[in-house]
């Protein structure tokens, strides 16, 4: 019950309220319809359904000190010589996790992308932190996986020395190529690079020299 607050908690298997038609709201079952295995197969990503946009909001939690926020479309409205008309601030929820808990999981993201499974995210100059997935797709009519069949993604976010830049997450559905590359790692995080790089020199945000690895001169892909 605790772990299925905290899914809830997180804003899985509800709509994120977002102005937009026809948001769909993700499947969490109920606890009375878990199975034996289901703390296991919820621990990895399986028994349950998400959009990217509540994927990216969960992360966003985390990444926000472990508060919840409701998504924006507009920050602000301006005129035509960028006078703010409208602001519109965001909106803190509820508070998913503790923040000393936030910064541990902050932490270990950093490493996903330094040492781990999505190393071809990473931006030099920038700080970059993340989480890949790789999920086996389901076939409904056969009640069964799917063989060479996946969904494989990357939520990740770029940092630069005044704090958090950008938050993305890439989704690929059922990419053709080879067998040993249907991971997040080898898919989603590098498509990630690419575009948050093109982001972050479109902003003009400079890289950190001091984060720039050793023989490199490339802040971004362009």
């Amino acid at each position: 019950v605790r772990y299925h607050g905290y899914l809830r908690s997180l804003g899985f298997g509800a709509r994120t309220g977002v102005p937009l038609p026809n948001e769909a709201s993700g499947l969490l079952r109920p606890v009375e319809k878990w199975g034996t295995l289901s703390m296991r197969s919820l621990s990895f990503g399986y028994e349950v359904n998400v959009t990217p946009l509540q994927l990216l909001n969960a992360f966003s939690a985390v990444i926000n000190g472990g508060m919840m926020r409701e998504p924006r479309l507009v920050e602000a409205v301006l005129d035509q010589d960028g006078v703010v008309l409208e602001d519109r601030p965001p909106v803190e929820l509820h508070r998913v996790c503790s923040e000393a808990a936030a910064r541990q999981l902050r932490t270990a993201m950093y490493e996903v992308v330094k040492k781990g499974t999505a190393k071809q995210a990473a931006i030099p100059g920038f700080l970059v932190g993340g989480k890949t997935g790789t999920a086996q797709k389901y076939v409904p009519a056969r009640k069964a996986y799917a063989d060479g069949a996946y969904v494989v993604t990357f939520v990740g976010f770029a940092e630069s020395m005044a704090g958090v830049e950008l938050m993305g997450v890439v989704v690929v559905d059922d990419a053709d190529v080879p067998a040993n590359k249907e991971y997040g790692g080898h898919l989603s995080a590098p498509l990630f690079r690419r575009i948050a790089g093109k982001i972050l020199a479109h902003r003009g945000v400079e890289p950190n020299p001091e984060w720039m690895p050793k023989n490199s001169t490339l802040a971004v892909d362009r």
